[in-house]
């Protein structure tokens, strides 16, 4: 089943190429085939035994016997909520570029379902050389998606993109190969880069140095950091996120940068647990840092993907908070048996995967709303919008579905958003309090920033909007382009991708003036409420987000054994070296 659902998408992009030269025909394809690993999806998920500790639909065969490298396939209960979200998200994102991508057809639904390919091995490989193909295989199609469909500053965003992965990408490599070797020399068994081997027999053989733990949580962590993304290695991701088309930016928020947090629960935390322990006040301060710089720079964002963006980057600190408040109850303290209060901090894990799975479909569906109002507008200006424009008034629909996202990501009760968080916070709490309130503190800034978008974008400052006001607002953008050189507006037999570049353009020179341009009032002097694709691909998810919300259960009991398993990894693990001799390490590099 799970061959099933990775492979699928191999199958539809081969028959892409195959197919003759009529866009209706390879978008269908690309529309069956993303559907299909939806279903398959449904069925993992449904087929899930929820009350069975560890891997289920495995696959396993011999692969490269001499490098002990084997084909090795199963999932977990993170696992299966990940593969959900992907079936789901890439479902929509194929009906959300539908109408805006308009040229080398092809070639974009190709890299999106070889993009499908990757990610789905990712969630579902258990051997280090298959993961490590998937996850180089994710890197290419993302940096294409971005550097040819994207905006103005696609070129220098997808070089950013492929170089901060690269550089981790390459982090792990070195790290995998060094495990590789440690595994032989801790265990004295035969070479394998099977990854539950390698879990269970360090377990039983007491677990690594600790000065190794060290060297290779870093080594896997910058890597997995990366894509969350944590600052101070988040920069890439506001580029890319604005640069990228609108179904681009939902799976990179909604799928892609869940590798990360899915990879320092598979690695870091269940590999490495006393690292896991003696670095998680380090990770915990760099989390909170993530969650007030993302939540402060979202505040003074003009453009509303790039707020979106920054929301990201302090939402996903909430996945790296909860994981390692629960990894506060690994180490040395539970090894030796000790009463550690942290030791069953179960609501910092749980809060850190729901926190994944909510962030996947409130940030996803917040870009689909950002791409509605740019496929109408041509801007994407929160200023120019709100001295414009009346949204609200004239698309009320639309109005309500995006109250449904802007409230999820605040944290509202009774969406999914506020469970994830409330719990993550709940854990953080269990190790100290002042964790807890300074993420809270922070939400309060997600709600200023994500009112005020709501309120600037649907219920601007225009109390009427009328063709008297619009012929007015023409005349005053008209002046404006005389006084400055004459940027020309924009011709409308353009293709979309060709418009959207030099719409990107006029935006950095123009509109974040507050001027508006003529083509965008025009467009919404007659602006229409959504249509059927856009409401199939928006009510879904915030269907899901309140249903989860309202039931967090529904994905809670998925959480149960995969926490219990990496508890007790970390309590078979033998404290040999005593905790991280940190002073030897910068003793190391003092030479």
């Amino acid at each position: 089943m799970l061959s099933l659902m990775t492979y699928l998408p191999l199958a539809g992009a081969v028959l892409i190429l195959l197919a003759p030269k009529n866009n209706d025909i390879i978008r269908g394809i690309a529309l069956v085939t993303t559907f299909a690993n939806f279903i398959v999806s449904l069925i993992i998920t449904i087929g899930f035994d929820r009350s069975l500790t560890g891997y289920q639909f495995t696959e396993k065969a011999d692969w490269i016997p001499g490098l002990g490298a084997t084909y090795h396939m199963g999932v977990d209960g993170v696992s299966v909520l990940m593969l959900l979200l992907d079936g789901i998200l890439f479902f929509l994102a194929i009906i959300a570029s539908w109408k805006p991508i308009q040229t080398r057809i092809r070639e974009y639904y190709f890299s999106m379902l070889l993009l499908n390919v990757g990610l789905v091995g990712v969630f579902c490989a258990l051997d280090f050389f298959l993961f490590y193909i998937f996850w180089e295989l994710v890197l290419i199609p993302m940096a294409v998606l971005i550097g040819v469909w994207g905006g103005p500053r696609r070129i220098y965003a997808a070089v950013k993109f492929f170089l901060y992965t690269l550089v981790g990408s390459l982090l792990m490599l070195v790290a995998i190969i060094a495990l590789y070797f440690e595994y032989i020399k801790v265990t004295g068994k035969a070479a394998t880069l099977d990854i539950v081997e390698i879990t269970d027999g360090l377990a039983k053989a007491g677990g690594l140095n600790h000065d190794f733990q060290f060297w290779a949580f870093l080594a896997f962590g910058v890597a997995f950091c990366i894509k969350i993304p944590m600052w101070p290695l988040h920069t890439w991701l506001p580029d890319a996120h604005t640069e990228a088309p609108t179904a681009g930016s939902v799976i990179l928020a909604g799928v892609m940068l869940k590798m990360g947090g899915y990879g320092l629960i598979r690695f870091n935390l269940s590999l490495f647990p006393n690292a896991s322990h003696d670095l998680a006040p380090f990770m915990i301060v760099l989390a909170l840092i993530a969650i007030i710089y993302g939540a402060l720079v979202a505040l003074v964002q003009p453009d509303m993907k790039r707020l979106v963006a920054y929301s990201s980057v302090s939402h996903m600190g909430f996945v790296v908070l909860g994981l390692f408040s629960f990894a506060a109850g690994f180490g040395e303290k539970a090894i030796k048996g000790e009463v550690n209060p942290l030791i069953n901090n179960r609501q910092g894990f749980d809060g850190a995967v729901f926190t994944m799975f909510s962030h996947g479909l409130l940030t996803s569906g917040l870009f689909l709303c950002v791409g509605v109002i740019y496929d109408r507008l041509h801007t994407r200006d929160i200023n120019t919008i709100s001295n414009t424009l009346r949204i609200g008034n004239r698309m009320p629909v639309y109005a309500t579905i995006m109250m449904v996202y802007t409230m999820g990501s605040l944290g509202l009760p009774m969406l999914s958003g506020f469970v994830g968080e409330f719990l993550s916070m709940q854990g953080a709490f269990r190790v100290t309090g002042w964790y807890a309130f300074t993420a809270s503190f922070v939400i309060v800034f997600a709600a200023v920033y994500m009112l005020w978008l709501y309120k600037r974008v649907l219920f601007g400052r225009v109390d009427d909007y009328d063709l008297a006001f619009v012929e007015g607002k023409i005349k005053e953008a008209e002046e404006y382009e005389r006084s400055h050189g004459g940027h020309a507006s924009h011709n409308a037999e353009h293709s979309h991708e060709e418009h959207s570049h030099a719409e990107h353009a006029h935006e950095e020179h123009g509109h974040g003036h507050g001027h508006a341009d003529k083509d965008m009032l025009r467009n919404g002097a007659k602006l229409k409420d959504l249509n059927f694709a856009e409401w199939f691909t928006l009510y879904p998810m915030a269907a899901f987000s309140i249903v989860t919300g309202v039931f967090p259960v529904l994905v809670l009991d998925f959480l149960g054994k995969p926490a219990e398993a990496i508890t007790n990894v970390a309590s078979k693990s033998v404290d040999i070296a005593g905790s991280i001799d940190f002073a030897a390490i910068v003793h190391l590099f003092s030479k």
